[in-house]
């Protein structure tokens, strides 16, 4: 019950953060082509700095924990770059499938390789209904729109990098049986976020910190963003530590997917279309599988 009380969370706070991130976008005034990045400053040097102080500043990684901590900081800003290149050249909605694709599909198969993990065939089950609910949720908006050249190469950039965040995450935890965690998103978001400065500065060159001036309204909109992802990225590593993998990125990504939709619904007005309809009920007969 606990485990399922804390899944329930994470899906939570990670709404909370992609809704406050989008208002965060709607209230950035700063170069569009570097506001990915410009978030992943903040928004890292927040999550690293709270985990720290809230883990009682206490730092003393294992080589291990080191090496997949900026593993993963390397991973988050390729991520960031992906995700502004695929933007920049077509369509939001194939980029959206295959961010969601690989988020599921790169953890599953490390997870089998390298930590011995199963699933029953109930679970696998569940796990293609959710990925068929991903395709009915963007397929339409995937034939609405040309690309540009390049939009493939980002768009198996994010599908790898999605993944990959989850994967490095999962064998952290579960390889050191659930310890160093602070030590872990300590050094992969301050990391990733140091990187990600060093992206603006060559992008934006003597413009660099003309973009870090943001307006009240945005400020508070990253401030409330990063403290819904600082709680949830540190429930996260622990659930990995005691969930299947492919389960829980599974029901992280379908969750947060059901809930954004329905926040998209209930405050922008966005209905979804008959197809949507249909994959939101496939993503919720997916979850409810996978609670069995």
């Amino acid at each position: 019950m606990l485990i399922a009380l804390l899944i329930a969370f994470m899906i939570f706070c990670y709404t909370v953060q992609s809704l406050f991130s989008k208002y965060f976008a709607m209230h950035y005034d700063g170069n569009p082509s570097t506001a990915s990045l410009v978030f992943a400053v903040i928004f890292g040097s927040f999550i690293a700095v709270a985990t720290f102080l809230s883990g009682g500043m206490t730092f003393a990684p294992s080589g291990l924990t080191v090496a997949l901590g900026c593993a993963n900081a390397v991973v988050l800003v390729l991520y960031q770059l992906a995700l502004i290149g695929a933007s920049m050249r077509g369509s939001y909605a194939i980029l959206n499938l295959c961010m969601l694709f690989g988020g599921i599909i790169v953890p599953m198969i490390t997870s089998t390789i390298m930590l011995d993990q199963s699933l029953t065939g109930l679970q696998i089950a569940a796990v293609a209904v959710m990925l068929a609910a991903f395709v009915l949720l963007n397929v339409q908006g995937a034939l609405m729109t040309d690309t540009r050249r390049g939009f493939w190469p980002f768009c198996l950039l994010l599908f790898l990098t999605n993944g990959l965040y989850g994967a490095i995450n999962s064998l952290q935890a579960n390889l050191m049986d659930g310890t160093e965690r602070t030590e872990m998103i300590t050094i992969g978001y301050l990391g990733s976020a140091i990187l990600a400065f060093a992206a603006v500065a060559v992008m934006r060159r003597g413009k660099t910190l003309s973009d870090f001036r943001l307006k009240p309204k945005a400020i508070g909109f990253a401030a409330g963003c990063c403290v819904a992802a600082t709680v949830a990225v540190n429930v996260v590593m622990y659930l990995y530590s005691v969930v299947n993998t492919t389960v829980l990125s599974t029901l992280d990504n379908g969750g947060v997917m059901v809930t954004s939709s329905l926040c998209a619904l209930f405050l922008f007005g966005e209905r979804p279309t008959k197809l949507q309809f249909c994959g939101l009920g496939l993503a919720l007969c997916s979850i409810v599988m996978l609670s069995l």
